[in-house]
């Protein structure tokens, strides 16, 4: 949190956190991910809600859904209009990202399999003919035999 000139004069006037002198908004802030997850919230109906707020909405129009007194939206909508706007105000796209994939899922990635990563044959009798040309190509069937002998 930044140090502002309020946070220094409270500094001033000798107010020191306690268990009696704590903040009116203290703790983190919930998690509107968090919030969806431990709601019961069936994906259908994150999935409805959350297009709703992105694609019917403008910034503006949500501004004044969250600042409406007299018709306060449920919470789980507040939480979710709020990281809306913060995505808005930060200029980024952190909660919209998540509450995308939410919403329909994370993109496929595809990986390509069909290439062969290694040059070892599959069948046995191949790879032992290509065993033995490397042994014989650095040497090492010779003194396999050599080896053996002086066993």
């Amino acid at each position: 949190m930044p140090v502002t000139k309020k946070s220094l004069d409270n500094l001033d006037k000798g107010k020191k956190f306690s268990s009696n002198n704590q903040p009116k908004g203290r703790g983190r802030k919930p998690s509107a991910l968090r919030f969806v997850k431990e709601s019961g919230l069936s994906v259908t109906d994150v999935k409805k809600i959350i297009n709703s707020l992105i694609w019917d909405y403008d910034a503006s129009e949500l501004a004044a859904l969250l600042k409406d007194k007299k018709n306060p939206v449920p919470m789980g909508m507040a939480i979710v209009l709020g990281a809306l706007t913060d995505d808005l105000e930060k200029r980024r796209a952190v909660n919209f990202d998540k509450f995308m994939d939410r919403a329909h899922g994370k993109p496929v990635q595809q990986i390509d399999v069909s290439e062969r990563s290694s040059d070892i044959p599959d069948d046995p009798k191949e790879r032992r003919r290509l065993m033995e040309r490397i042994e014989a190509e650095l040497g090492l069937a010779q003194e396999k035999v050599s080896h053996a002998e002086s066993d």
